[in-house]
């Protein structure tokens, strides 16, 4: 994998985790690609009685096996951008920035947060406690979880990219490239798999074996584009 040098402490942790997730589909993928290339795949286990025999792996769950990768997949885009984020907000608040020296993008962002986070009973929680919202003003409302919510493609990364003010850079050149119809359907299996509007055994027939590789690549890249944006954006201090 390219090797991006990350200097923010939170962005570099964020980049990290990401990492270990793509060791993980790595893994997984290879396991895959063995299943998908034997004609008569079994799972060697013990019986009852301690003899070891032999479980056939059959092409139903072959299928299946193939169309959880989706999820896995999936998965690492959203959970890493949203660390990758969150990185920003964290930021802010380590370095205690002031709320009037942020650019005005991140501003509107801060002021959103703290309109969706103040509901009725914050607002008599304040009022009556007489709490100073100053010190929690940066981070009152946010919630990286609420960022994605199974929304994520490239269209979304687009306005992702001009409400924070960072542009992805892709790395390695043309290696590092992404194709933005595969991201989306990556998006929209994810999403028919989780809300049960199609089986994994659906999915898995669907798919040519030894192809969810080339898939996670396009995942991958898109990711190393964003570290690599955002990496950009912290170090010029671009949230100012």
């Amino acid at each position: 994998m390219s090797s991006i040098q990350i200097n923010n402490t939170h962005l570099f942790d964020a980049y990290l985790e990401f990492q270990d997730k793509c060791d993980e589909i790595e893994r997984y993928i290879a396991f895959l690609d063995k299943l998908d290339s034997g004609s008569d795949n079994h799972l060697l286990s013990k019986n009852k009685d301690s003899f070891w025999e032999n479980t056939p792996i059959t092409r139903e769950v072959q299928k299946t096996i193939r169309a959880s990768t989706y999820l896995l997949i999936y998965n690492l885009l959203e959970s890493s951008m949203c660390n990758a984020l969150d990185a920003i907000h964290l930021t802010l608040e380590s370095e205690s920035i002031d709320i009037q020296t942020v650019s005005t993008k991140i501003k509107r962002i801060i002021y959103n947060n703290l309109k969706n986070g103040l509901g009725e009973k914050s607002i008599d929680e304040l009022v009556t406690n007489n709490i100073d919202l100053r010190p929690i003003i940066m981070k009152h409302g946010y919630n990286k979880k609420d960022l994605l919510s199974g929304n994520l493609d490239v269209d979304v990364l687009r306005k992702i990219e001009k409400k924070y003010g960072f542009e992805s850079f892709p790395v390695d050149g043309k290696n590092g490239l992404y194709s933005p119809n595969t991201i989306r359907e990556i998006k929209v299996k994810r999403n028919e798999l989780a809300h049960g509007s199609l089986s994994f055994e659906q999915c898995g027939q669907q798919i040519p074996i030894l192809s969810m590789s080339s898939k996670y690549k396009d995942a991958r890249n898109l990711m190393l584009a964003v570290f690599n944006g955002l990496n950009n954006f912290l170090n010029q201090k671009k949230y100012l």
